[in-house]
């Protein structure tokens, strides 16, 4: 489930901030000194709309294409048997590296902002042993 508060806080404020600067544009006139902050205000409101927009949908793809490289790997380390020491040091080292990303994602996933840029899918995995 998206977390509600990261919904509101990364399509909310700079929805408010869009809504507040077409109002002070409607509302002041340009002899206003208000006028100019409106418009600022309007054209960050839509920076900030625009990318929000185009950054959580795209890094949600990115996390999901890491999990199935995770998923791969470990796949991989489970059913290898047979190995010379070197394959089977870079092996550990590629589970390392894994289990790393996948501590951090964990890490993410369960923080209350940042929690919309990571899909449910990462909290199912498990470490590679």
């Amino acid at each position: 489930m998206i977390n509600i508060f990261a919904l509101i806080f990364w399509f909310g404020f700079p929805l408010v901030l869009t809504i507040m600067g077409y109002w002070g544009t409607q509302r002041f006139s340009w002899d206003d000194n208000r006028q100019p902050v409106a418009v600022i205000v309007l054209i960050l409101g839509i920076i900030f709309l625009g990318t929000t927009l185009i950054v959580i949908p795209a890094n949600r793809c990115e996390v999901v294409s890491d999990c199935q490289k995770f998923k791969a790997t470990k796949e991989f380390c489970e059913t290898k048997t047979y190995m010379t020491e070197t394959e089977r040091f870079a092996l550990a080292q590629k589970a390392v590296e894994q289990n790393q990303w996948l501590a951090k994602a964990q890490y993410w996933r369960r923080n209350l902002i940042f929690s919309i840029f990571w899909p449910e899918e990462v909290d199912t995995l498990k470490m590679i042993k």
